[in-house]
């Protein structure tokens, strides 16, 4: 076998030729200390394409240099893969996102969490499914958070698609597939646009209703149902999904309590457990609220098993998310109360029982939360109004 050389070859690019009398092109550069000649046998030997592989070799050098060379995506079937520490893999990273999720299902997460999984298997598959993994670096993946941003993602949506990116990546590390996993590390709040508030149970953006509030909330209720669903959340802080899940199996009148073992996650149309694992409890209850929950029981309890139902779902009699918030949006325009998320109505709960002098142990164990560090952090709001232990709710405004 001998080697044919012409004149002026650029550097690092040879002509190889084969017993047959067939040439290949053979371009050679240093990786990681080693010399690495790498045919390109899909291109004839001219002198258009020596051309062309004195480019490709600059281009690799560069990268080289820039610490962003990834060997496969040059050399996808060279033998040198695996001594840079990643297999000869025709597989993208489509297949390790769906080989996450199945693991995912198979250690028993919860249907909800694996619908969410999917949906940002979905999103992050139109930036990176098509790539093989050791196509992946920290560039970009910079790259990949600045253009989800620009292209208008929040900054939760993006961590979540980037959680199940770094599932897939360490599937395809323990697979071989790259030598480790490059997103661990990655500062993602150093590309992205400062993640927005959101109303949800660890939010700082608490906002009680004030006693003359919550009276014109209940004066401008239309059903008794609406009355006395307004004035349970008000006296027992559920979260949303908590009281549009509550079932009368769960609520003990005589005994005086109920039981918070379920959440409905509207976005998946599903009951399922408690957000946490303090989510699941019992909440004791006071004579008022028992009278309120024995009113409750005689419109609901024979139509089905939810405490509050919904008369305008066309299938379920349950209440979700989006039918609350219809509801309450409609509800602080009648009684001209500035609108805020229905769930404030728990804030409230735990803002009232602050300045009622409630032991914060005792609080926090109500409210779900594992220690009162929440209340420490977020509930420094103190209501005068509250301060008594009379009835938050005007006789008046209950007997209308």
């Amino acid at each position: 076998m001998g080697e044919k050389t012409r004149k002026k070859l650029p550097r690092g690019v040879r002509i190889k030729t084969h017993r047959s009398g067939a040439s290949t092109l053979i371009i050679t550069f240093t990786y990681q200390g080693i010399k690495c000649p790498e045919p390109l046998s899909n291109r004839l030997v001219d002198d258009s394409n020596i051309k062309y592989a004195e480019r490709l070799r600059a281009e690799i050098l560069n990268k080289i240099e820039n610490n962003t060379f990834v060997y496969a995506d040059y050399f996808p079937n060279s033998s040198k893969l695996e001594l840079f520490g990643a297999k000869k893999t025709t597989d993208t990273l489509s297949k390790y996102l769906d080989k996450y999720i199945n693991h995912a299902e198979r250690r028993g997460v919860k249907p909800s969490t694996l619908v969410t999984y999917e949906s940002r298997k979905r999103q992050i598959s139109g930036w990176v499914g098509k790539l093989k993994p050791a196509a992946i670096t920290l560039a970009s993946i910079r790259d990949v958070a600045i253009a989800m941003d620009k292209d208008g993602h929040s900054y939760t949506t993006i961590r979540n698609c980037f959680k199940v990116l770094k599932g897939a990546l360490d599937e395809a590390a323990m697979d071989g597939a790259i030598p480790t996993n490059p997103i661990i590390g990655f500062p993602l709040a150093n590309y992205v646009s400062k993640p927005k508030r959101t109303i949800d149970d660890d939010d700082t953006s608490i906002d009680p209703f004030n006693k003359a509030e919550l009276n014109a909330l209940l004066n401008a209720c239309r059903t008794d149902q609406e009355k006395l669903m307004l004035q349970i959340w008000c006296k027992t802080g559920l979260r949303t999904g908590e009281i549009c899940a509550l079932k009368w199996e769960n609520v003990n009148i005589k005994r005086g309590y109920i039981k918070i073992r379920e959440n409905y996650v509207s976005m998946v149309a599903l009951t399922g457990t408690t957000k946490t694992a303090a989510g699941s409890r019992e909440i004791d209850l006071d004579d008022e609220t028992i009278e309120l929950f024995e009113k409750q029981r005689l419109i609901t309890a024979i139509k089905g098993e939810f405490v509050f139902q919904n008369d305008r779902a066309v299938s379920k009699m349950q209440f979700d998310s989006y039918s609350i918030r219809r509801w309450f949006v409609r509800l602080c325009d009648d009684a001209a109360v500035r609108y805020r998320y229905a769930y404030h109505l728990r804030h409230t709960f735990a803002t009232i029982q602050i300045s009622q002098g409630t032991n914060l142990w005792q609080l926090a164990e109500t409210l779900g939360h594992s220690s009162p560090q929440m209340l420490y952090n977020h509930y420094g709001s103190f209501i005068k109004d509250y301060a008594g232990k009379d009835s938050i709710f005007s006789k008046k405004a209950v007997q209308k």
